[in-house]
């Protein structure tokens, strides 16, 4: 269970990323990192979002390594 104390919103999350306030909400709504919406409000867990993106990370390395060694083949 998420405690609310540990959630922030937006611009709190931008700011801790270094990014923009848009490019936070664009990524949670491509699913890019997790949100919690309540009511009308979307708020974040930083420890989660961190989590989100360094998967994401790994997934792309491993892809950039099959595709490398699919171009050796050829």
């Amino acid at each position: 269970m998420i405690s609310m104390e540990k959630l922030i919103n937006a611009e709190e999350l931008a700011i801790r990323l270094g990014v923009a306030t848009s490019w936070v909400y664009m990524a949670a709504r491509n699913g890019w990192i997790p949100r919690v919406e309540l009511g009308k409000y979307v708020r974040f867990d930083h420890e989660e979002v961190n989590k989100a993106l360094a998967e994401n990370q790994r997934l792309k390395q491993r892809r950039r390594r099959k595709y490398s060694a699919t171009i050796k083949a050829i």
